[in-house]
């Protein structure tokens, strides 16, 4: 049995396994994305898209706002790698997102790392033992 939150419905677009955009985040950008940033958008949401190890649900913080959130988790639960929640700035409404996905992809890299480091080590002792 599956229970959804009625703040946070199900992800509207997924675009591969590491990265979903509930349906408020797409309208959100679309508002707030100017013309010439759309292949900077599309790099930054591809980068995201092409993780192994790291998931991304980018949504927002109600259905009328165009503030960012995003849930960062392991994909391998396993891991002693706590998820994170960044979200933009007070001031979101007065910038372009730009630097916000920008941010979100740096965290993701560093996710990613401590991710491979956590998975090296675990194959370490469960070789040992």
């Amino acid at each position: 049995m599956q229970v959804y939150n009625s703040m946070n419905p199900q992800p509207a677009q997924s675009f591969g396994m590491s990265l979903t955009m509930h349906q408020t985040a797409i309208e959100a950008l679309r508002k707030r994305v100017k013309d010439v940033d759309l292949d900077k958008v599309n790099n930054m949401l591809k980068n995201l898209k092409d993780r192994d190890n790291v998931g991304v649900s980018l949504y927002t913080t109600n259905p009328n706002s165009t503030r960012l959130m995003a849930n960062l988790y392991p994909t391998d639960i396993s891991l002693d790698i706590k998820t994170r929640y960044p979200k933009e700035g007070l001031f979101h409404q007065f910038r372009n997102p730009m630097k916000y996905l920008a941010s979100l992809v740096d965290k993701a890299n560093a996710m990613e790392r401590e991710v491979v480091k956590a998975k090296a080590r675990s194959n370490v002792f469960d070789k040992l033992g």
